[in-house]
């Protein structure tokens, strides 16, 4: 499927999700977090899709309630990811 936005076919793995909070989580951790939003990046021609998060437990966690919010309150951290 190429999704209208991206242009692009999916890679066909699963969702990635980027936890942006204070603490570091070991990969594969399994924690109860708060979608901030969706990003699509395109590597070697085919749509990866990440899903940005924070845990539901962070001190950011309440101040934080989409991309917009991320941007205002930590500029250049959805470039980063």
């Amino acid at each position: 499927h190429v999704h209208p936005d991206a242009k692009a076919g999916g890679d066909n793995d699963p969702l990635d999700v980027c936890e942006i909070g204070t603490r570091q989580i070991p990969s594969g951790e399994v924690r109860s977090v708060k979608v901030l939003g969706v990003l699509c990046m395109i590597d070697e021609g085919e749509a990866d899709w990440k899903i940005i998060a924070i845990d539901v437990s962070d001190p950011w966690a309440p101040h934080l309630n989409g991309v917009a919010d991320l941007e205002a309150r930590i500029p250049g951290m959805v470039h980063a990811i």
